[in-house]
């Protein structure tokens, strides 16, 4: 399931989680959005799939910080 833009900002504000830039397919729909977690003491970057799913830049999985 694809989410838009909206919804993605929403999801990402809400776990206090910051947001670089988004990628999209269609216009208003996320294809990947890339931005940065806390995680401890060191500031990580991350992307996040179409449907809200977060990885490493070296695509491991880190379901921890899911937005859905």
């Amino acid at each position: 399931m694809s989410y838009s833009i909206n919804d993605f900002e929403k999801a990402i504000n809400a776990k206090g989680y910051h947001l670089d830039r988004i990628r999209q397919n269609v216009p208003g729909v996320v294809h990947t959005a890339y931005g940065s977690v806390l995680f401890g003491n060191i500031v990580r970057e991350v992307y996040w799939d179409q449907e809200g799913k977060c990885h490493s830049l070296k695509r491991a999985r880190l379901p921890m910080y899911d937005l859905f």
